[in-house]
């Protein structure tokens, strides 16, 4: 697909005390090795990180109207009318996310859950809850353009703590390695029909 913007930025847009809500609760609750799809071992490889479920109805009401006005701002105008749970995620010295697309192959199976049913996701939005060059170093978030639309790669200097991205699910990125310190970001993907 050709878009004019692959990506929208909103650089600080939530309540005072927001982000350090939310790391907080995300730091409430037992951290796993982060996955890559359904896989049920780690892969390596790929993913170095560490994950926990937050299902709180706070964050979809604060999050939502922004992927909303994301959505229409970068003309995507994508169907999209559910969440799954948000990831809150944690990359500590030496760890990292290699490159992939949040995008899966195929919908979710008819016997899964009726709001996932029958459903892609259409977009992802990552919030980071960390301060970079101060809470960590390493760690950038990068996007490969080039695998969609021909204008190459791109690190999103724009991510600073509290700023929230939101961009098509197909769309390749990574986390390169973290070199120092902890970053923590919360990120949540947004389900709808399949395009065609």
């Amino acid at each position: 697909m050709i878009f004019k913007n692959y990506y929208w930025l909103h650089p600080n847009p939530f309540y005072k005390g927001f982000v350090n809500d939310v790391k907080k609760e995300g730091l409430k609750q037992r951290r796993v090795v982060g996955l890559i799809g359904d896989n049920k071992e780690p892969t390596r490889k790929v993913r170095n990180s560490k994950v926990s479920w937050l299902k709180s109805p706070l964050l979809y009401n604060n999050i939502n109207p922004l992927v909303h006005e994301a959505n229409r701002a970068a003309g995507w105008h994508c169907q999209w009318d559910w969440n799954e749970t948000a990831q809150f995620t944690e990359y500590n010295k030496g760890q990292y996310y290699d490159w992939h697309r949040d995008a899966r192959k195929d919908p979710y199976p008819q016997n899964h859950d009726t709001n996932y049913k029958g459903k892609i996701r259409k977009m992802s939005t990552i919030i980071l809850l960390s301060e970079p060059g101060k809470d960590f170093e390493g760690g950038e978030l990068e996007m490969d353009f080039d695998s969609c639309c021909g204008e190459g790669i791109k690190k999103i200097k724009e991510l600073k703590k509290g700023s929230m991205l939101t961009f098509p699910s197909f769309v390749r990125h990574r986390v390169k390695t973290v070199t120092k310190g902890t970053r923590y970001s919360l990120v949540l993907w947004h389900l709808g029909f399949p395009w065609c």
